[in-house]
């Protein structure tokens, strides 16, 4: 039986089935067989980890780990904890697709219905791409009516025209920060401080060689 399969006492792994038990280095603490010796050999791989805005990360390259490479998505930490929302979905494709869907939003008017329609003004666009630090970004802006669905309630007058934004963000290899907002204020500056807006953070994490 896989020793991921076992349970968890304290911070320690116990196999389903010697019950031999293993710490965060991996080392094997605990052999309840026989005279109860420890084999040096008794020793899994184990991998470095951090919990951040909400996530486990997770290094398993064979270079050493180093947090500071991880981008800032500190808020996801601002405000209030019904502000934030966590979620999954399994999908039966290849990671890079769903980095082609979220970078690529010229599909929102066709796919996703009235939601998060942008009443045609997104898909002729050629949105700016834009490298630094490591990352890709790209930007769309445009005015609608009435504002896009998921923001305009929250807008003085939801009928009414509002500019719009959003902006994507790729963090090789598979983190994407999607950012959108709208405001009716001609003078606004187009960026989540100056909008009603909303900060997306999509992760994935493949699940197999394919």
């Amino acid at each position: 039986m896989p020793l991921s399969m076992g349970r968890r006492e304290g911070d320690e792994v116990v196999c389903r089935y010697h019950a031999l038990r293993f710490d965060c280095s991996g080392a094997c603490t605990h052999n309840p067989h026989g005279h109860g010796r420890i084999p040096a050999a008794a020793r899994v791989r184990s991998f470095p980890l951090l919990e951040r805005w909400g996530f486990v990360w997770i290094w398993m390259g064979d270079a050493p780990a180093d947090p500071a490479k991880l981008p800032d998505f500190s808020p996801l930490d601002d405000g209030p904890a019904s502000g934030i929302g966590h979620t999954s979905m399994s999908m039966k494709a290849n990671y890079e697709l769903i980095i082609d869907n979220v970078m690529d939003l010229s599909h929102v008017d066709h796919v996703h219905g009235e939601i998060i329609s942008t009443r045609g003004q997104l898909t002729p666009q050629i949105p700016p791409v834009k490298e630094e630090n490591g990352s890709v970004s790209v930007r769309w802006e445009w005015q609608q009516t009435p504002p896009i669905l998921i923001l305009a309630n929250f807008l003085p007058e939801p009928a009414a025209a509002a500019r719009h934004f959003v902006q994507v963000t790729w963090h090789a290899p598979a983190t994407i920060q999607l950012s959108i907002g709208a405001t009716q204020d001609a003078d606004a500056a187009l960026d989540l401080a100056h909008t009603q807006g909303q900060y997306d953070l999509h992760t994935c994490t493949p699940a197999s060689a394919r």
